[in-house]
């Protein structure tokens, strides 16, 4: 059944913070963490969206 409820405002919407844990060398590297914060914030953002 469908809902007929209009979505809520994006400003009522908040993201909720999902732990995780990066792949790690056996030299300690963690390659996909760096690679994430070598990326511009609104990147960040948005694959946390998607996550």
């Amino acid at each position: 059944m469908a809902s007929h409820l209009p979505p809520p405002p994006a400003d009522l919407v908040k993201m909720k913070r999902v732990p995780a844990i990066f792949f790690k060398t056996e030299a300690g590297n963690e390659p996909v963490r760096d690679w994430l914060k070598k990326m511009d914030r609104e990147d960040r953002r948005l694959i946390g969206e998607d996550i």
